[in-house]
């Protein structure tokens, strides 16, 4: 069960939005579902016709460096505005040449969520609900609504169930329909809905206040966040909308605490669940991942049913972002044949013991210089150091500073090579110049490493023709 306060008021949206400069963010808003979701959150709303479109020439850069690139410009008639300026003739960016642009059609009628960028230009994202007017009648309904004056705010809602087979497989996602829903407000106010065929609910003249919002579902569904609190704000405040979204499933899920070797938490710990087909040597599993809090709690969600192995650092390979701790599998053993198998059945919530770690590796020292063949110190360059026995990119890195000095920190029992690269100092071919590859042995420090960069060399990485 969990409780959460909710401002997602789509004043607060509008808000975030002003300080983006481009339109394309990675995915649709939380409440994309519904037309207010994306209303609030765009400066410019209008429907109208694509009467042309032209494409413009765009320069950048500066000097030898100065570019042209096209861009694509839809010219809009409107029809009807219910946001923003309030021309006749409005422009808007579009697609094929401007990614995660919306793409326009001459002659198309589109209902349009806009907001102008830095440039000054209109963009609409493809993430936005920006769509043909022939699929807006949602949209459409909506903004004439709200412009009408409707009095009140509304508690929009999400009931959607989450399903996936297998770990390797992305999660699925459908709508529950005839979920019930109660609203209940601090002011008195209360609702009690379903959810239709799309698994929404709409409840509408919720005057400002708190209210609380609960799903009932089928006792075999497992509902992650039943239960949240959203807040409708004062007239002021700006008069939009409030929303949630459950997540509903019958998966199961996987939970403990992860503990050093003195039975003290382990916070900040990235645990791995892999299919217990991984004791025999599966390579790269696929696999879920969790990280620790502050208390060494963790949780595995959405877990399909079947039979796991938890481990920190299967792969044995301690990068950048992966805490500095050996390979090592649940319930504290150091290798997969050894360790237990987490059984997980449908709705299932399987809470372990403890899993107690071994110590963090050790950390080394390496340092040296990195200079041109002439023996001249060569700054600004990258040094990267190569796990030899890990099959996926490097992770460790430091730059030289201007004297060409630089230091690494490794750990203790891992086979590396140092490789210096510079993408700076390339040539007129545009190609990065690298030097020759180091191997260092598997344990202590290692200083005054000396690190030649060539225009000749074209090693791109370190690489052990062993494996």
């Amino acid at each position: 069960m969990r409780k959460a306060l909710l401002t997602l008021t789509a004043c607060l949206w509008v808000a975030l939005a002003a300080g983006k400069a481009d339109a394309c963010s990675g995915s649709p808003g939380k409440f994309h579902f519904h037309p207010a979701g994306d209303y609030w959150q765009w400066g410019f709303v209008f429907a109208g016709t694509v009467t042309e479109i032209v494409s413009v020439p765009v320069e950048y850069g500066e000097g030898e460096a100065r570019r042209t690139y096209t861009e694509r410009i839809a010219r809009f008639e409107a029809e009807e505005w219910f946001r923003g300026e309030r021309g006749r003739t409005v422009e808007v960016l579009s697609g094929q040449t401007s990614m995660c642009v919306y793409d326009y059609r001459q002659g198309g009628r589109y209902f349009v969520y806009a907001r102008r960028s830095s440039d000054g230009r209109l963009r609409a994202s493809i993430f936005s609900r920006t769509r043909p007017l022939a699929e807006a009648a949602d949209d459409l309904a909506y903004a004439r609504e709200i412009a009408r004056g409707e009095e009140g705010a509304r508690i929009i809602g999400l009931v959607q169930r989450v399903s996936r087979q297998h770990a390797h497989e992305g999660w699925s996602v459908t709508p529950v329909a005839g979920a019930a829903v109660s609203v209940e407000g601090s002011n008195g106010q209360r609702w009690d809905a379903l959810t239709d065929a799309r698994g929404q609910f709409e409840v509408r003249g919720a005057r400002p206040g708190t209210f609380r919002v609960r799903a009932r579902l089928a006792e075999k569904l497992r509902v992650s966040e039943f239960d949240e609190t959203v807040y409708v704000p004062r007239e002021g405040e700006g008069w939009c909308y409030a929303g949630v979204v459950f997540n509903a499933t019958s998966l199961g899920a996987v939970a403990g605490r992860v503990v050093g070797a003195g039975g003290e938490p382990v916070p900040l710990l990235m645990l791995d669940l892999l299919p217990a087909a991984a004791r025999s040597g599966l390579a790269r599993p696929p696999f879920f991942t969790a990280t620790s809090n502050e208390d060494g709690e963790y949780k595995f969600d959405h877990v399909p049913p079947g039979r796991y192995l938890l481990a920190v650092n299967p792969e044995n390979h301690v990068g950048r972002k992966l805490p500095a701790y050996p390979r090592s599998y649940y319930p504290g053993v150091l290798d997969a044949a050894s360790a237990a198998v987490i059984d997980v059945g449908e709705n299932q919530t399987k809470r372990t013991k403890d899993f107690r770690v071994p110590p963090p590796l050790r950390e080394r020292t390496l340092s040296g210089t990195v200079v041109a063949e002439d023996g001249t110190p060569y700054g600004r360059a990258r040094v990267l150091l190569i796990d030899l026995d890990y099959r996926g990119p490097s992770s460790l890195e430091a730059e030289a500073g201007e004297s060409g000095r630089f230091t690494i920190k490794g750990y203790e029992s891992f086979r590396y090579c140092i490789q210096a690269i510079d993408n700076a100092g390339a040539g007129a071919s545009g190609a990065p110049r690298f030097s020759l590859p180091v191997r260092l042995p598997a344990s202590g420090d290692v200083r005054d490493l000396r690190l030649v960069v060539s225009p000749e060399m074209r090693v791109s990485h370190c690489y052990d023709p062993t494996r």
